[in-house]
């Protein structure tokens, strides 16, 4: 699969969603609801909108994005395995955001 500028933009953008946890509190408390939103938007589109900019050359669906980042690692990785470890970590992100706003972390 070729890669262009979307496809780039798009990692950027996960690898920005996940270090939201580490923002300094005063921002947390308006940046924590991020990875919720995105679940959001997903199943309104019935994927993600950025997907869409870096389809493959004859336009069918391509792979869910997250799902050929996970396959760098585990070449046997199921695209519902994606979709659940998604899952895990946005769930995840939210909690330990939220901990942090807690107990002022």
């Amino acid at each position: 699969m070729e890669h262009n500028i979307f496809y780039y933009f798009h990692l950027l953008l996960v690898i920005c969603v996940i270090f939201t946890v580490f923002t300094p509190l005063h921002l947390l408390k308006y940046l924590f609801i991020i990875p919720f939103l995105i679940y959001c938007i997903w199943m309104i589109f019935d994927d993600c909108p950025i997907n869409r900019l870096h389809r493959n050359t004859n336009n069918q669906k391509d792979n869910f994005f997250l799902y050929d980042v996970l396959k760098m690692f585990n070449k046997d990785v199921k695209e519902q395995r994606a979709h659940i470890i998604t899952g895990f970590v946005s769930v995840t992100l939210v909690t330990i955001s939220a901990f942090r706003l807690l107990y002022k972390i």
